[in-house]
């Protein structure tokens, strides 16, 4: 709204002065003076009211009464927002957020078409699995009978798989999916794990899982590739990016050439051999540098997975330590869940905060809908019963 301008009246030497005086003093209130400036839709707007100083010209006040002007009240200062925390998580470990707008963040938290508050993916990492059982320490392979605890607790409570795509729609904008939800991906080229241990698993509990296939020498390896297409024709594997040679983690002391050809160099062999980009990253050994991070990003890549384990993804929280947190791109260093030993307790923690969360986000509903009302200049939907 525009800064009302009042005209100082001037005193005329003709007879008629009053009446002229009188009808230019009203034409001169009712004359807005300039627009204020465009508003960013999402700042509340400010309001200047001036006064118009005394005149020291001889006006009969007695015969006009200008109109008051009428005040609008400043918008509110928006309400300080808080954010979920658990003590579920490891000691050391905080969520991180990367949505840089609130604004676009808590319209997409209370969209009713997206996910509801609560919803989160566990994304498990598996190595290998047989009947032989585990070693002992050391040993990542998953025994026959905890795969199938684990996958009978999934069912009890809840759980279901997603798509790599899925997971990537969710973690970006809160896109549709189960409220409890896992990613399954299965490092290295054990084709034979998949084949023979996870389809029937994948085809009874229509679930879908992830190969995270280093390229290396898989064309000297007679039918390898043959194996790995056919089981993404099935529809229920898809394969993602584990580094091209694959025979070192990536550090800081890592040729630029080296870790430029781990990330770049398997993008057009997967899609040659699949159809498709691969959507994940999954650093080889788990190690990560900021800077690589920066190329995972760079080269296309929408998540990227390490091997430690930190807890559940949910929208723009991330449970992250203070080296992963610094690398300021929280879906290129998320964490994964072992699929032995432990898988079943983490399920349920997950199950928990899943609770929690949805708890917490509606008692807080009240506070994030006056932020929005205030600071971005509208209204939220309201929260499902």
């Amino acid at each position: 709204m525009g800064t009302r301008r009042i005209a100082s009246p001037r005193v005329l030497p003709t007879s008629f002065g009053v009446a002229v005086l009188v009808g230019a003093l009203i034409a001169g209130c009712g004359q807005p003076g300039p627009s204020s400036p465009a508003t960013d839709t999402h700042t509340p707007p400010t309001v200047t009211v001036v006064q118009a100083s005394p005149s020291a010209s001889a006006v009969p006040t007695s015969t006009v009464t200008p109109r008051p002007t009428s005040v609008p009240t400043p918008s509110a200062t928006p309400p300080v927002l808080t954010t979920f925390t658990t003590s579920r998580l490891l000691r050391g470990i905080q969520p991180a957020a990367y949505i840089a707008n609130t604004c676009d963040y808590l319209r997409a938290r209370w969209d009713p078409a997206r996910s509801a508050p609560g919803t989160l993916i566990v994304p498990v990492a598996f190595h290998g699995v047989s009947t032989a059982g585990n070693r002992g320490s050391g040993d990542t392979t998953t025994p026959v009978e905890d795969l199938q605890t684990s996958v009978y607790w999934a069912n009890q409570l809840g759980f279901v798989t997603v798509t790599m795509s899925q997971a990537a729609d969710f973690l970006e904008s809160n896109a549709s999916i189960p409220r409890l939800s896992m990613v399954w991906i299965v490092d290295d080229r054990n084709a034979g794990t998949v084949e023979e241990h996870m389809m029937p698993v994948m085809l009874a509990n229509d679930w879908t899982m992830s190969m995270a296939w280093p390229i290396g020498d898989t064309d000297m390896r007679e039918g390898l590739w043959q194996r790995a297409e056919a089981l993404a024709v099935t529809g229920r594997v898809e394969f993602q990016a584990h580094g091209y040679e694959h025979n070192q983690t990536i550090h800081l002391t890592s040729s630029d050439e080296y870790v430029h050809n781990e990330i770049f160099g398997p993008l057009p062999i997967l899609e040659k051999h699949f159809g498709r980009l691969p959507v994940a990253f999954v650093w080889p050994g788990g190690n990560f540098t900021a800077p690589a991070a920066q190329l995972v990003r760079e080269a296309g890549y929408r998540l990227a997975f390490t091997f430690s384990a930190r807890g559940p993804l949910m929208f723009n929280w991330i449970p992250l330590n203070d080296k992963e947190r610094e690398v300021g791109d929280p879906l290129m260093v998320l964490p994964r869940e072992w699929g032995y030993p432990g898988l079943v307790a983490q399920l349920r923690k997950a199950s928990e905060i899943s609770q929690a969360a949805h708890e917490f986000a509606l008692a807080n509903y009240d506070t994030e809908a006056a932020y929005y009302r205030s600071a971005c200049g509208g209204e939220l939907p309201q929260p499902a019963p």
